[in-house]
């Protein structure tokens, strides 16, 4: 059963190219920016958000190895994982699939027709989330830190399996929620979004409809932002591209 829960992982791990390495990681108070020897820049989130976690001994080490981190029970570790896998996918010629769309633009805008009178839960407070509520039938929120109209967490064994439609942030990656947060919505229409999201279209062979997430086209920008400890809404204005993927039916 544990090798099962790890596949979705293995299978993005395993994407990742022999060959190339680690060159630099920048490290901010709430995201980190990865560059490989290949070219690609990922992104993550930073969701320790510590300032002084040692990046160094990553560098110079094989991408593939480094992007095994992300199966760390150290989130730190876990989430340079991570922007090593998006470093290869989130780039203009990364892999893309026939079987997928692409377009540029907020998940919730591009994705907001088909929100329309449905059940529709959202794994982490995102901005602009009162454009969607109008739409829907219902939509509730779900945090680990609940603010005042948002349900924790752990709501989401009662309340996932219910729903339509459900967005869930990348970061469960990091945190090792996502399996069990995919088998909860197996009936739902998923879409992974925010600025961790790899955009892999492998992920569609694990019941995934869209996933939204961002390439850096001016790394000099992004650098900036993240060593400034800006908010992601700072880094979406700078440097950086809006992506989504969706699946063909």
């Amino acid at each position: 059963m544990m090798s099962e829960k790890w596949r979705i992982y293995d299978a993005l791990i395993d994407s990742v190219p022999v060959g190339s390495k680690v060159n630099s990681i920048c490290l901010g108070r709430y995201w980190l920016l990865l560059e490989a020897s290949n070219g690609g820049f990922g992104l993550a989130q930073n969701t320790m958000g510590r300032m002084d976690y040692p990046t160094d001994q990553f560098l110079g080490r094989p991408l593939r190895d480094v992007a095994a981190e992300l199966k760390s029970w150290d989130f730190n570790r876990a989430a340079v994982g991570l922007a090593a896998i998006n470093s290869v996918h989130n780039r203009l010629d990364g892999p893309r699939l026939a079987a997928s769309f692409t377009n540029e633009g907020d998940a919730f805008e591009t994705f907001i027709a088909g929100v329309q009178g449905r059940k529709v839960a959202v794994i982490g407070r995102f901005p602009y989330l009162e454009k969607l509520a109008p739409r829907t039938q219902s939509l509730i929120v779900l945090e680990r830190n609940p603010g005042p109209d948002d349900l924790p967490d752990t709501a989401a064994e009662f309340v996932l399996p219910e729903q339509d439609q459900v967005f869930i942030t990348s970061t469960a990656f990091i945190n090792k929620s996502l399996p069990r947060l995919l088998e909860l919505c197996s009936s739902a229409r998923v879409c992974l979004v925010g600025p961790s999201t790899p955009l892999a279209p492998l992920l569609f062979d694990f019941g995934l409809f869209a996933m939204s997430g961002l390439m850096v086209i001016k790394a000099d920008k992004v650098y900036e932002a993240i060593g400034e400890g800006r908010s992601c809404i700072s880094i979406f204005a700078d440097g950086v591209k809006k992506v989504n993927l969706t699946k063909k039916t």
